[in-house]
């Protein structure tokens, strides 16, 4: 009993078959679900990090590490985007493509996780608003949206003439461009009438749903319509009368 004793004692160490097989005990191999293998090295198995060969992405990962960072609707991060891994401990802020800006209460930062995750994703990147379009007088105005990206189309009552360009675009900082105007058709002077006197100009131009009155001397009989007006095609609603001894 005490030769068996002293046989166990003087075995040597090393002599135990790593799993799969293989003899020495330095680096093994084990079957992993999916059909993946993870390979376990003395100093691997020393500092507990794993190689992990992220399946038809061609990257190998090290536990501790982080692969990329999650994609961020009209937004990127700001690292180099080359890089394909990265540490624990590694905080990546995003930041949002122009014309678009951080929802409010949304944190920016995602942190790399010892268990080789980022932290929860919660940032948003939001249009920024152009806010309404300002009123146009004697006209109107369409919009597609107020935010980045809309377009609004200017319109002119009738009577109106849209002098400017008539769209505007939202951009990054407001809309752009000048915001065009309105101003009101306007109808040919009228000629002066024999034995009877044109109305006089109220303002520079005749212009729309403008009346013009006209009167005779006495003695004589004013000839067709009175009163005429200027409309919105920017010709008269008929021609100025005449005055005759009836």
């Amino acid at each position: 009993e005490r030769e068996e004793r002293e046989k166990h004692r003087e075995r040597p160490l090393g002599d135990c078959k790593a799993p799969g097989g293989r003899a020495g005990g330095g680096e093994g191999e084990r079957e992993m679900e999916g059909g993946a293998a993870t390979r376990l090295s003395g100093d691997l198995l020393l500092t507990a990090a794993l190689l992990l060969l992220q399946s038809g992405a061609g990257v190998i990962l090290v536990s501790g590490e982080c692969g990329e960072p999650p994609r961020l609707n009209d937004g990127f991060p700001d690292i180099d985007l080359t890089q394909t891994s990265f540490p624990v401990g590694t905080r990546i802020r995003y930041r949002c493509n122009e014309g678009f800006s951080l929802a409010e209460g949304k944190s920016p930062l995602i942190t790399c996780q010892a268990d080789s995750s980022w932290t929860a994703f919660v940032t948003v990147c939001e249009a920024n608003s152009c806010g309404a379009p300002p009123d146009l007088l004697n006209g109107y105005y369409k919009t597609t949206s107020v935010v980045f990206g809309g377009i609004v189309t200017y319109y002119c009552n009738e009577g109106y003439n849209l002098v400017g360009k008539d769209t505007q675009n939202c951009i990054a900082h407001g809309w752009d461009g000048r915001t065009p105007v309105c101003d009101a058709v306007t109808c040919d002077d009228l000629p002066p009438i024999e034995n009877g006197k044109t109305p006089p100009q109220l303002q520079e131009n005749w212009e729309y749903e403008n009346a013009a009155t006209f009167t005779c001397n006495p003695t004589y009989t004013l000839i067709g319509e009175r009163t005429i007006y200027c409309r919105a095609n920017g010709t008269w609603s008929d021609i100025p009368p005449k005055c005759k001894v009836v």
